[in-house]
């Protein structure tokens, strides 16, 4: 049961960090050739310190032993994914193109990292039980 656990948090810090790099490289928000910030840059930022927030997450959460406290820590990482899918097009609005690469590329890799983010940390949270 302890070895499912740790391949799941495995899982879930390599996705934690695709996400948090992933906002600066290749899932960035659009680039404005005037020089301006638009919404999608701030909902990229946004993104990218939750990417981080959900990183030390599961670092954490690989280094405690007890159970109960990583169980603690999936929880945590649950909603916080839940906050990270929403960010981009829901809490802050994106540009107005369909066509804009925020829309096309950014908000559909947000809510697919964070929906398997979210998946392996209810996984964790509800069926890996606590070791005797």
């Amino acid at each position: 049961m302890k070895k499912r656990g740790t391949v799941s948090n495995l899982l879930r810090l390599i996705l934690s960090l695709v996400l948090a790099v992933g906002c600066r490289t290749f899932i960035s928000p659009c680039i404005h050739e005037d020089g301006n910030y638009g919404t999608c840059h701030y909902a990229g930022e946004v993104v990218l310190v939750l990417g981080i927030l959900l990183t030390m997450n599961a670092l954490l959460s690989l280094i405690m032993k007890n159970p109960g406290t990583r169980r603690g820590y999936a929880g945590a990482a649950s909603m916080t994914g839940v906050v990270t899918a929403l960010m981009p097009g829901v809490v802050i609005p994106l540009c107005g193109m369909n066509t804009m690469r925020c829309t096309m590329i950014m908000r559909p890799a947000v809510m697919l990292l964070s929906g398997v983010i979210i998946a392996l940390s209810l996984f964790e949270m509800f069926w890996i039980r606590e070791e005797a």
